[in-house]
């Protein structure tokens, strides 16, 4: 039929408990994918800490931004995430450094390519300003019922 676009099965890889797909979409697709795969968005925080502790991860989603769980942030500028992905105001290591743009869309997560990170002065862009329509470069998830920010490192 024309004008209707059949999706390919979506397919998710497993990164250490966290699960990408390739597929590129905006944040409505992005969180009907993941639920219909029994999966969740993570928390920023969550992402912070997955990430932090593994080094495959990092390089999966290495220049990549993908949609997190929530909306919404009043907080801006640069701030240093510890081991738990709690932000505190300030610039640290660019490796733990998180530059947030507030709003009241969708958040998302930017993770910066080695040269961007140091242009930029962070590694993590974490946004809650940009249109809900804009297309991510990956869907990320993890398990539902899955806590991670609650597990210990």
């Amino acid at each position: 039929m024309l004008g209707i676009k059949q999706r390919p099965e979506t397919q998710f890889n497993e990164v250490a408990t966290v699960f990408i797909s390739e597929t590129k979409t905006n944040h409505a697709n992005s969180m009907s994918l993941l639920k219909q795969n029994g999966l969740r968005p993570m928390t920023y925080q969550e992402a912070l800490v997955l990430i932090y502790r593994n080094p495959e991860l990092m390089a999966q989603l290495n220049g990549r931004w993908f949609y997190l769980g929530g909306k919404g942030l009043k907080e801006s500028g640069y701030y240093t995430s510890n081991n738990e992905g709690k932000l505190t105001e300030g610039k640290g290591d660019i490796e733990k450094t998180v530059h947030v743009y507030p709003g009241d869309n969708p958040l998302l997560l930017l993770i910066h390519s080695d040269h961007l990170a140091r242009t930029a002065e962070s590694r993590f862009d974490l946004h809650a300003d940009d249109d809900p329509h804009y297309v991510a470069s990956v869907v990320v998830g993890v398990k539902i019922g899955c806590e991670v920010a609650t597990l210990k490192i």
